[in-house]
């Protein structure tokens, strides 16, 4: 059976020792965007901001509150100054979620307070998973923020202009937007807006200064041809059907001309995999590396203790603190052997610099060793637990022991051809086995 997440009461979030006293700005948000269940920690621009669930009206405290983000200001810090650091992530979080997050009301004070009376829609989720949150700045940071307001309009005219904004951005001049589009309109991708690139292409030769006049002038301007009437079904159609294509190309100015990469570029590239091993072997090293294939030992940096842990789960004892070492490099790849300091738990690392992947097999590449202790069976249990946890859907991360500083992750594993809850119950049944065995040695000893 799945547990399906529910929303905590007031009290159990006002409790937490988040909560306390200082010089808040919180703000109470409307979205389809999954909002958690807890109170989380997102750092930000160098700060750390506070997603808020929203509240069911039970328990001690009769409230119903928003969901929220809130941030605690610092020395000589006003309120507008939160309310701006809260709206660029907002923007950021919009950006890489593809849904608007709006903020519909503020508050704050000595206490990150947020607002009562809250009667939408909830979405839960139960873990807050952003790890890729663009922080730009400029005309950058600007053009998401056009964005984010485009799509939290409920009016399909004004949703158009403000992505027409981001373009007026790149290009005041007229004639340049419209070369841009036409320029552009070959590199869309997005399949809503190739059929209405194929469709316009049948009776209109330039798609830019179609949609220049027809889109963005209609509806910025009135009292002349083109105008958008409001009041025209024809019209709003036309504007409906053009969507699409105005947004995407908005997201081609962000991603392509602002440089604010796409949530799939960065799945895509999957950069994130080697980010931190890449600062522990240096940049020459690793171009060594992808350029040869190879590097010789004496170049081989010493690795600090590694620790292999799952998002959202508690860490696990015998994958702590694991001493790391690399054996050798070869096609593209660094090995690394991992040993526990018991030397009862042993895994191989690839890092696959040419690839850009993190190698790890911590279904199969295990070695775990049993001394005939009571410790070598608490172990062999609280890794089938991870094993388990890895299984459904876990998330690896690799973290530096000795800086608590995360080195890399892979995407959420993904079993196939699986029976999900047959190989729960298969793992279930053997963490009872050995926990059995443990309290046995346990006795015995």
């Amino acid at each position: 059976m799945i547990d399906i997440p529910s929303a905590p009461t007031a009290k159990e979030i006002f409790d937490g020792a988040w909560f306390a006293r200082g010089s808040w700005v919180v703000a109470g948000v409307e979205s389809i965007v999954g909002w958690p269940v807890r109170v989380v920690e997102v750092p930000f621009q160098d700060r750390t901001l506070y997603i808020i669930p929203a509240t069911a009206n039970t328990g001690e405290y009769n409230y119903n509150t928003f969901p929220s983000v809130a941030v605690r200001l610092e020395v000589g810090e006003r309120f507008e100054d939160g309310q701006v650091i809260i709206s660029h992530f907002l923007s950021s979080l919009t950006w890489v979620s593809g849904q608007a997050v709006q903020a519909v009301n503020w508050g704050g004070g000595n206490l990150p307070r947020p607002t009562s009376g809250f009667s939408g829609m909830r979405t839960i989720t139960d873990h807050f998973y952003y790890p890729y949150l663009p922080a730009p700045t400029g005309n950058a940071r600007l053009a998401l923020a056009f964005y984010r307001e485009g799509l939290g309009l409920n009016h399909v005219a004004y949703q158009c202009l403000s992505f027409f904004k981001i373009l007026n951005i790149l290009h005041a001049n007229p004639k340049d937007q419209i070369a841009w589009i036409n320029q552009t309109i070959p590199h869309i991708c997005n399949w809503e807006a190739k059929q209405r690139i194929s469709l316009l292409q049948q009776t209109q030769n330039d798609l830019g200064g179609y949609l220049y006049g027809s889109n963005r002038c209609a509806v910025a301007h009135a009292g002349g041809q083109p105008t958008a009437d409001p009041e025209d079904p024809q019209d709003l159609r036309r504007l409906q059907d053009d969507l699409p294509l105005v947004r995407a190309l908005a997201e081609y100015a962000i991603e392509h001309d602002f440089n604010v990469k796409s949530s799939a570029t960065i799945y895509r590239e999957h950069l994130y995999e080697l980010e931190g091993f890449k600062g522990i072997f240096g940049l020459n090293r690793v171009q060594t590396i992808k350029d040869s294939g190879t590097l010789c030992e004496e170049e081989w940096p010493a690795l600090p203790r590694l620790s292999l842990r799952l998002a959202f789960h508690d860490r696990y004892a015998p994958c702590e603190n694991l001493t790391a070492k690399v054996m050798a490099v070869e096609d593209g790849r660094a090995k690394v052997w991992c040993d526990s300091e018991d030397g009862l738990f042993s895994i191989m690392a690839g890092l696959n610099f040419r690839e850009e992947r993190l190698e790890i097999d911590p279904l199969n590449a295990v070695t775990l060793r049993d001394d005939g202790s009571e410790h070598a069976m608490r172990l062999a249990a609280a890794f089938v637990k991870f094993h388990r946890s890895y299984f459904g859907n876990g998330i690896l991360q690799v973290w530096n022991a000795e800086t608590e500083v995360l080195l890399g992750r892979c995407d959420a594993f993904l079993p196939i051809n699986a029976d999900m809850i047959a190989t729960h119950n298969y793992l279930t049944e053997i963490i009872r086995r050995y926990e059995e065995e443990a309290d046995r040695r346990a006795m015995a000893g």
